[in-house]
């Protein structure tokens, strides 16, 4: 199955509404594990769920610190944060998420601080709906991953989509 902005918007969507920063932390880098869930390299080798949900999110939601008050760009420099330390547990053990990979390369999410902030002012300032929220940050994050990274197996690198 291949990575889909909608599924992202929707795992985005369906967060339970949290009263600490740690609890949306949580949240957060459990709808872009959900989003990660089942993706493959090459369409060949899916992910494997179990490692996703034992390493990559716990690294995600530790690296992030949201701050109450913060500003959009100090916002947006936590989600990158947390989105380098997931696929950072990805590189460090690229076995455990794809079978026979010895070695993934992550994506760079150049510039994705900066888009992000401009979609989380945009959604404060128009009062936008929770799901056309969560749709303009699915649209943000989901170039910023999808065909970004790959994983090398049996010497060939593939895509992870």
């Amino acid at each position: 199955m291949a990575l889909s902005e909608s599924t992202l918007a929707t795992a985005l969507e369906n967060m339970t509404p949290t009263l600490t920063a740690g609890e949306g932390e949580q949240a957060l880098a459990e709808a872009y594990g959900d989003y990660m869930a089942n993706r493959a390299q090459a369409s060949l080798v899916l992910i494997t769920q179990a490692s996703v949900e034992s390493f990559a999110v716990p690294a995600m939601a530790g690296a992030m610190a949201f701050t109450p008050g913060a500003s959009s760009s100090e916002g947006a420099a936590a989600v990158v944060a947390g989105l380098v330390a997931f696929w950072g547990a990805l590189v460090a053990a690229p076995a455990l998420y794809f079978s026979g990979a010895t070695l993934i390369t992550p994506p760079t999410f150049a510039g994705l601080q900066a888009a992000l902030a401009a979609a989380f002012d945009a959604n404060t300032s128009g009062e936008a709906t929770l799901e056309e929220a969560a749709e303009a940050l699915g649209a943000v994050i989901h170039p910023a991953t999808d065909n970004q990274g790959t994983a090398t197996i049996a010497s060939v690198s593939y895509p992870i989509t």
